[in-house]
């Protein structure tokens, strides 16, 4: 049967909505993120086997994580002045068919969004800037790489070879590398790791003082250091202004260490010690990023325990939820520590666990990622069952953005729904296009019974959220009256008004 209009019901059904509870133990807002490691044949691909074997192996990871109701992925598409993508400007990796520059026999990263969008997951192609060779034997018979064709581009340390931050000619290749990649590819963020400047540490040793000289022979008046991390927040700020130049809805967001600085070196810095500083160790600002909104998101590696004395779990988290500064801040966890034998992980499979629950009491951490893929592994099944049944029961919608885009997608329309002997079956047509000319990227499908309050802020009660326009509700009881409402999606997670009918039980 049509239902269309009832005037009626709706008049009751506002009353209703209008009441129910609007506070949730589960968001329904709140990214879950994974980060899938592609270095060294880490996550995926494990191996340079066949596209066939590799394409469904990507799909595995995807189903397993899926179950977890995840709805983002970090995807690692350039380790070393590489790609897993058809780039303009860098060969294909080496872990795609194990020779660097050999062609595979499909696109991966187009593969790998497409496979993402069909399950409503958002793919973030994860960029590792500025590191260029592990070490000379990595480019030794390659006479083609980057390091000998522009070797006076790169500083050379003990860590290998790093593009440097200092010279303009290196860092507008690397701006055009990620703008090659947004231009060609419908992902949904561009994703930059900690790696910076290398840490001087173990006889490493940055050697960039005669640029920095001849910055200040030019009039610049710089310290060392300060010239150094300049560098990078100029990156950061091009970078950023380049992808919004082009794709003005896609997401920015970096992973920096969890440190930005402690407190006995700053003021605005957070009450620890010893641990890696960002600021003072890799020259990344990372609190000024945030505070001068050239990024969206920042997702700090707060790999350490709740028991750590340093930088603590819990200390890190108080400290960060306290520079939001109006962008998104998620929380990056070890899954690799959990059942280890450091400090506060042994024996612990509870420790992320308590961790989740501790970010979710502030108000301003929007959610977590974790690292990564391979590390869910039998060591860690005691937490993924926990994930699932407790902490990640139900489907959750990537936190909005705002100041990307804040209009929401017009009402689907003409919502028919009928009782089968199969299930509720029900089907709608997709809304008109909205004020920023968009329309529905997904759909969520919400359902109560007839007698009960719906809250369409705990996502209990989404049974759905997929593209298809029609909808065959299996698990509905066929002696209970409903209540289904139909909301839109736009790529950012705005969400539409309501379209909604009942339905009477199954007359046998």
């Amino acid at each position: 049967m049509k239902i269309n209009i009832l005037f009626l019901v709706f008049f009751l059904i506002k009353g209703f909505l209008s009441m129910a509870q609007t506070s949730s133990v589960f968001p329904k807002r709140e990214m879950r993120g994974l980060w899938i490691t592609s270095a060294y044949n880490l996550d995926w691909p494990s191996s340079s086997s066949s596209a066939k074997k590799q394409k469904a192996e990507f799909i595995e990871i995807l189903e397993k994580h899926k179950k977890k109701h995840l709805n983002t992925i970090f995807l690692q598409i350039r380790v070393s002045a590489d790609a897993l993508y058809n780039s303009q400007y860098e060969p294909w990796s080496k872990v795609l068919t194990g020779k660097r520059g050999k062609k595979p026999n499909y696109d991966p990263l187009q593969f790998a969004i497409e496979e993402c969008h069909k399950r409503n997951i958002e793919l973030h192609a994860w960029f590792n800037v500025f590191r260029g060779a592990k070490s000379s034997k990595n480019i030794k018979k390659d006479k083609n790489h980057i390091v000998k064709k522009h070797p006076n581009w790169f500083l050379k340390t003990k860590a290998g070879y790093y593009f440097n931050p200092g010279k303009k000619e290196a860092t507008d290749y690397l701006k055009n590398v990620v703008i090659d990649l947004v231009k060609k590819y419908d992902v949904d963020g561009i994703h930059f790791d900690d790696y910076f400047y290398p840490q001087e540490i173990n006889k490493v040793k940055i050697n960039d003082s005669k640029l920095w000289k001849k910055y200040q022979k030019s009039g610049g008046n710089l310290s060392l250091k300060d010239w150094r991390r300049e560098n990078i927040n100029q990156f950061i700020k091009q970078v950023s202004i380049a992808i919004k130049k082009e794709k003005p809805y896609l997401k920015f967001g970096i992973s920096p260490v969890a440190v930005w600085r402690h407190k006995d070196v700053d003021e605005n810095g957070s009450p620890t010690q010893h641990a890696m500083s960002s600021y003072d160790d890799l020259y990344g600002d990372s609190r000024k990023w945030l505070k001068e909104e050239w990024i969206d998101y920042l997702v700090p590696q707060l790999y350490q325990s709740t028991e750590y004395p340093h930088a603590g779990f819990k200390t890190m988290i108080e400290w960060w939820d306290s520079q939001q500064f109006s962008r998104h801040l998620y929380i990056g966890h070890a899954i690799y520590k959990l059942n280890t034998e450091e400090k506060g992980w042994i024996n612990n499979p509870l420790e992320i666990e308590n961790q989740l629950l501790f970010s979710r009491k502030h108000e301003h951490i929007k959610g977590n990622a974790f690292f990564r893929a391979s590390n869910f592994n039998r060591k860690t099944k005691e937490f993924e069952k926990i994930l699932e049944t407790e902490l990640y029961p139900y489907i959750a919608l990537v936190p909005r953005m705002p100041w990307l885009d804040n209009i929401p997608p017009n009402s689907p329309k003409n919502l028919y729904i009928k009782r089968t002997e199969k299930g509720i079956f029900l089907t709608w047509s997709p809304p008109t296009k909205a004020a920023d000319n968009q329309t529905a990227h997904s759909f969520l499908i919400y359902r109560v019974e007839l007698n009960l309050t719906l809250d369409f802020e705990h996502p209990k009660f989404i049974i759905a959220q997929q593209k298809e326009t029609s909808f065959l509700d299996m698990s509905a009881d066929p002696n209970i009256n409903y209540l289904y409402f139909i909301t839109a999606l736009d790529r950012l997670g705005n969400e539409s008004d309501y379209i909604g009918a009942s339905v009477g039980k199954l007359n046998k």
